[in-house]
C-alpha cells in the first residue's frame, strides 16, 4: 500500500498475529516499527529526507563540460588508501552548465566518476554524506584532457594475435 497526499496509511484485513511495518521511498531513509499487532492504530513513523549532491564538471579551462557519463560509487577505506564500490545506477548528463543534482544518497562516504569523450576518466575526491544530512553537497569535477595508446600485437612469426587483452596500468611502477 502507499501513504495518501496527508502520509496516511492503512493495512486492512490482517491476520492476528504481530508484523513490522516498514515505510520506503527514494531519496529517504526507511523507518519501521515491530513488533505491530493487527489492530493497533498510531502506528507512525519518521522518514528522514537523504543527502544530495549537486556535481558540476569543468574542463581544465573552467568551461563546463556538457555531455558526460556520471557513476555515484561507494567509497571504502582499505589498506591500500581507498576503494570504490557499488553506488547508483549509471547516467548520461546534458547540461549546459554541466550540472547534475542527485538525491537519495545514504550517509557514508561516496564519490563521483565522470566520463566524456576526448578526456580522461576522472573521479572526484571522496566526499561524505552526513547521517541526517538533508543538505545539497557541491562536487566538482575538472576533466583532463584524455590521449588514446593504439599499436598492434603479433607473434614471434609477424602474425597478429586475434583477441588478447589490452590494458592500461597506471604509472607508478
Amino acid at each position: 500500500t502507499w501513504t495518501d497526499s496527508d502520509g496516511y496509511y492503512s493495512l486492512p484485513d490482517l491476520a492476528a498475529g504481530q508484523y513490522t511495518v516498514e515505510a520506503t521511498k527514494p531519496g529517504y531513509g526507511k523507518d519501521a516499527r515491530t513488533p505491530v499487532k493487527a489492530g493497533d492504530t498510531q502506528v507512525n513513523l519518521r522518514m528522514e529526507k537523504q543527502g544530495g549532491i549537486l556535481v558540476t564538471v569543468v574542463d581544465k579551462r573552467g568551461k563546463p563540460v556538457k555531455s558526460y557519463r556520471l557513476e555515484v560509487k561507494r567509497w571504502f577505506e582499505d589498506a591500500t588508501g581507498g576503494s570504490y564500490g557499488r553506488g547508483m545506477p549509471a547516467m548520461d548528463v546534458r547540461d549546459p552548465d554541466g550540472q547534475k543534482e542527485i538525491g537519495g544518497l545514504e550517509a557514508g562516504d561516496w564519490a563521483v566518476q565522470i566520463t566524456s569523450p576526448k578526456f580522461a576518466k576522472t573521479y572526484s575526491d571522496k566526499f561524505l554524506v552526513a547521517e541526517g544530512s538533508q543538505a545539497s553537497l557541491e562536487v566538482k569535477v575538472v576533466m583532463n584532457d584524455g590521449g588514446t595508446i593504439e599499436g598492434f600485437v603479433y607473434n614471434e612469426t609477424g602474425k597478429p594475435v586475434v583477441g588478447a587483452t589490452i590494458e592500461t596500468l597506471d604509472n607508478t611502477y
